[in-house]
């Protein structure tokens, strides 16, 4: 486990995920998606406070009505075109809104970004384009009302809200079940979306990762006994006087501290033996190290000599 390069393994773990997130939020899921939201679900009695209702509250309670808003939007990074709707081609719906015990009573659209949208949501000037209407269907002995909408091609960022009205199927005045919007996208996702108010958990959480590992290789880096970048391992060998023992001793010790995986071997007599022993091995050897406290004897013509002042 000591000689796993820590430091390094930290560093491609955090790359790692960095780019598994970018490719899973902008490649795999995030290229094409399609979001819904309920902005609103709310009865009349909640719209109106009572104290400046007059005689105008009881009689809107008592029809039970309720009003719901839902946002329909492209919050992924490519278009989404009228092929994209996971429905039969010969299908002109391509999102339904069912409410569980409610019957739909109107519904509008509203807030068209942009405009031009109103072109996708209408077959002529005074024509609703085909799949977009309401109705009342009995499922299971329950009423649900349905509202349908067409498959409207949408670019990125674009949106459009239904605002529905309802009353209730059995007289009750609620709370009642919480719609729900039924579709599907080729090739990518179609889910809930949430009301931008802060930062995700998902990019906290990844900060959060990434700070732990900035922080993680620089602890590591200052209490770390591994050797350093530009350490040398292997074993090296020093001969020659026995002058130069106390500094040997010193930056063989300084050396180690910094490069735990370098040894060495010092074996100082004089500085005859320690060039004999050089000239013997030949000079190209990197693991013998001779010291000599004197010019070079005559007898060593595989040494060269390099004299400095």
């Amino acid at each position: 486990m000591a000689d796993l390069p820590w430091d390094f393994i930290i560093t491609v773990v955090a790359l790692g995920v960095s780019l598994f997130a970018f490719l899973w939020e902008f490649v795999f899921v995030g290229r094409k998606r399609l979001g819904h939201r309920v902005q609103m679900d709310t009865t009349v009695a909640n719209l109106i406070a009572p104290e400046f209702s007059g005689d105008l509250l009881p009689e809107l309670v008592e029809k039970d009505r309720s009003y719901v808003l839902v946002r329909i939007e492209n919050n992924g990074r490519t278009p989404i075109s009228t092929g994209d709707y996971a429905v039969m081609p010969d299908n002109p719906v391509g999102i339904e809104i069912r409410f569980p015990n409610r019957r739909v009573t109107g519904m509008a659209l509203t807030d068209l970004t942009p405009p031009t949208l109103d072109l996708s949501l209408r077959s002529s000037e005074h024509k609703p384009a085909d799949g977009l209407g309401t109705r009342n269907i009995e499922d299971g002995g329950q009423t649900v009302g349905l509202v349908e909408l067409p498959k409207v091609p949408l670019n990125r960022g674009e949106h459009y809200k239904v605002l529905v009205s309802l009353e209730s199927a059995d007289g009750d005045r609620g709370p009642f079940p919480e719609p729900k919007v039924v579709g599907g996208i080729s090739g990518g996702t179609f889910r809930a979306t949430k009301n931008r108010t802060g930062t995700s958990a998902r990019s906290v959480a990844l900060a959060a990762f990434l700070t732990a590992a900035l922080v993680g290789q620089q602890v590591y880096s200052l209490t770390a006994t591994d050797a350093a970048l530009d350490c040398a391992s292997g074993r090296l060998v020093l001969l020659g006087s026995t002058a130069f023992r106390p500094i040997l001793d010193k930056a063989t010790a300084t050396y180690r501290r910094t490069c735990p995986q370098a040894e060495f071997s010092i074996e100082l007599s004089n500085s005859n033996a320690g060039l004999e022993r050089l000239n013997r091995d030949g000079p190209a050897h990197a693991d013998v190290l001779a010291f000599s406290d004197g010019a070079k004897p005559d007898g060593f013509p595989r040494l060269p000599w390099v004299q400095r002042e």
